[in-house]
């Protein structure tokens, strides 16, 4: 290591004594050490260790009146869940101030360009919430690509051709930089966006503006893991965190900061209720019915199989409604059919659902697909996000927590009441033990025979081929999928 040089009282410059030189060396050293270790330290800070940041930055009078105003919203049954709804409300808080920083022309940059068209719509949003926590590490404030430039959002295509189609912006920054840029105004990002520094985890910590590149700007170097590269340095910076939280208090977090729906989509969640004649009080089974062109990762789940569940925690929570999420058309007729003479109405957004997974510009080649306009993306997009709208009032959810989008669902579900939702996942997911942990354990099943709390001990039934009902299970009766 390079030491400074000295100067003696004759003015005579030299190196000193060799115990002098070893003494610098050892000074300079315990430095860095000590700089590496607090990076270190900063990158991979825990969720769990994320109210010490909290505290220290919210005034106590701050946190006790976002306390005190919670609490007012809380019924005296509820009052036992508002430590976790006071915790959630507080990382929030601190992941809104990242994001929202005082000056936008002093702040750090990830800018994330829109995915490919390989990635679907939960997938994205999903993959959103774990840039979100990097650029909270390395704070950083996190722009989307679209609401920069001509670059249009995959999910809609007319104005303004981004996430704000559906969603407030997570950032005011975003309209600031966009305006200094048409006046002239000197701000930190680059004339030209595709000369961004391109993302790379620690390796571009020091870099006051990077991008991750995907779909209008492809990597440099192609390379199709970088997506998973990128995923893979979420799940270290925040393993340790999740020992505490669980991974959907995280993800509730975020779907509150970056996924606030604007006025007018809720607006058309509170017609589609009134068009099925819904009082404001009541609630859903949600149940995703994920299958389109999922055959060609898994097997699908039958449609009896996710009905027998949807109506076994229908009749334990009193419940009288189904919310179906589903891409496929058949699905729709199936699951009103197997629910026919039961009190449970099957409801679902109506459009016209494609033969397939259109949105997936390699199965349409893979499996003859039909190809379609942007009007039906702009279809999909918009009965995707009508559904997280909805799927807020859920008491349970029915499905495969594999699918990102079902992660979605019950994220905003989480957000909205501010506690874990019950989930029966008839089959077990990919990097999802860690989603509700401790107690909360207890509000999820991946066991197709055994609902999830407070409904484990509730009966199901089981599928009668020849009727095609579901009947009151009897004893050595084992459950029937579709033949």
């Amino acid at each position: 290591m390079r030491v400074m040089r000295v100067r003696t009282e004759q003015g005579r410059g030299h190196w000193g004594s060799g115990g002098t030189q070893w003494i610098t060396r050892a000074v300079w050293f315990v430095t860095w050490a000590l700089v590496v270790a607090l990076l270190v330290h900063e990158l991979r800070a825990p969720l769990g260790a994320m109210k010490v940041v909290i505290n220290a930055n919210i005034p106590d009078t701050e946190a006790d009146a976002m306390t005190a105003a919670h609490q007012s919203t809380q019924s005296s049954q509820e009052r036992s869940a508002l430590s976790e709804a006071s915790e959630l409300d507080r990382v929030t808080a601190s992941l809104i101030r990242v994001q929202n920083p005082p000056d936008c022309f002093k702040s750090r940059y990830l800018i994330l360009d829109d995915f490919t068209d390989e990635s679907g719509f939960g997938f994205g949003l999903i993959t959103i919430y774990k840039f979100l926590y990097v650029a909270h590490l390395e704070r950083r404030v996190l722009l989307f690509l679209s609401s920069l430039g001509p670059y249009p959002w995959r999910w809609c295509h007319r104005p303004p051709r981004s996430m704000a189609c559906f969603f407030e912006e997570s950032s005011y920054c975003a309209e600031e930089l966009k305006f200094a840029n048409t006046t002239g105004r000197k701000h930190p990002l680059p004339p030209r966006l595709e000369d961004a520094v391109e993302w790379n985890g620690a390796s571009t910590l020091s870099e006051p503006v990077v991008i991750f590149r995907q779909r209008h700007m492809p990597p440099r170097r192609p390379n199709r893991r970088a997506l998973y590269r990128a995923w893979q340095y979420f799940e270290r910076t925040l393993r340790n965190g999740l020992q505490r939280y669980g991974r959907f208090f995280y993800y509730a977090a975020a779907h509150r900061v970056l996924f606030r729906p604007r006025s007018w989509v809720e607006r058309a969640a509170v017609a589609q209720r009134q068009r099925w004649q819904l009082q404001p009080g009541d609630r859903f089974v949600v149940v995703h019915a994920r299958h389109g062109s999922k055959h060609t990762e898994q097997r699908h789940i039958a449609v009896p199989q996710l009905m027998r569940s949807a109506l076994g925690l229908s009749e334990c929570l009193d419940v009288h409604d189904v919310l179906l999420v589903t891409e496929t058309q058949n699905v729709t007729h199936r699951a009103r059919h197997i629910l026919r003479n039961t009190p449970t109405h099957v409801r679902f957004t109506e459009y016209e659902r494609p033969r397939g997974d259109v949105w997936n510009s390699r199965l349409v080649k893979q499996l003859h697909l039909p190809p379609v306009n942007d009007s039906m993306i702009d279809t999909i997009a918009y009965h995707s996000v009508l559904n997280v709208v909805l799927a807020r009032d859920a008491v349970a959810f029915v499905g495969t927590i594999q699918s990102a989008y079902l992660k979605l669902l019950v994220s905003s579900a989480y957000a909205w009441q501010g506690r874990p939702v019950s989930i029966h996942s008839l089959r077990s997911g990919w990097r999802i033990a860690d989603g509700y942990v401790g107690e909360e354990r207890k509000y999820w099943s991946f066991n197709a025979s055994r609902l999830p709390h407070p409904c484990a001990d509730a009966p199901l039934r089981v599928y009668d081929p020849r009727s095609q009902w579901l009947v009151p299970e009897t004893r050595g009766h084992p459950p029937k999928n579709d033949p």
